[in-house]
């Protein structure tokens, strides 16, 4: 085949290619322009009233998530906690929706840097629960979620178990990171 041929031919394709991707990127932009002038017409048709509905509404929602939050820091969400035992363990799992557990060993210098990193966290994200448990104190859960190597970070979404990360890792690569301020 000739490589002129050839290129043209290509050339050609690109273009009906180009062509067609024009043609479905308008289509999505008329579908998506619809949607906010059904939305901008909906709106011009509210009184003073609706508005005050939805201002009701809306102040009805933070108040709500204020009080959740609330709740969340008087449960302990915040700070990076330690619990002593397994009884522990399960109440924190059923007072709190979202729970991030690391089970440790004193001894274990990856654990530490793990502490560190998650007492960052903690501080950042009031919506979830940071807790640690020294593995040792609690070999029922370590039998039953099979954790064999530590550090290892079990992470529990409304009463069940989301994620199990173990932590094999090098411990000088995470330690030379910096933590975020």
């Amino acid at each position: 085949m000739d490589p002129y041929y050839a290129a043209g031919l290509q050339h050609m394709k690109e273009q009906k290619y180009k062509q067609e991707m024009t043609k479905a990127g308008d289509m999505i932009l008329g579908m998506q322009e619809a949607v906010v002038d059904k939305e901008l017409q909906a709106l011009e048709g509210l009184d003073e009233d609706d508005f005050e509905k939805l201002r009701e509404v809306r102040k009805r929602k933070m108040i709500a998530k204020q009080k959740k939050t609330q709740k969340n820091v008087l449960n302990g969400h915040g700070r990076y906690m330690e619990l002593s035992d397994q009884k522990e363990f399960f109440e924190a799992c059923r007072v709190s929706e979202q729970v991030v557990i690391h089970f440790y060993r004193p001894s274990t210098l990856r654990c530490q840097i793990v502490d560190r990193h998650l007492e960052t966290l903690a501080a950042g994200h009031l919506e979830t629960r940071f807790l640690k448990i020294n593995a040792e104190k609690c070999p029922f859960l370590v039998e039953k979620l099979r954790i064999i190597m530590l550090p290892t970070i079990l992470c529990v979404k409304v009463r069940f178990a989301v994620a199990l990360s173990r932590m094999l890792c090098d411990a000088a690569a995470v330690a030379r990171r910096p933590l975020p301020r």
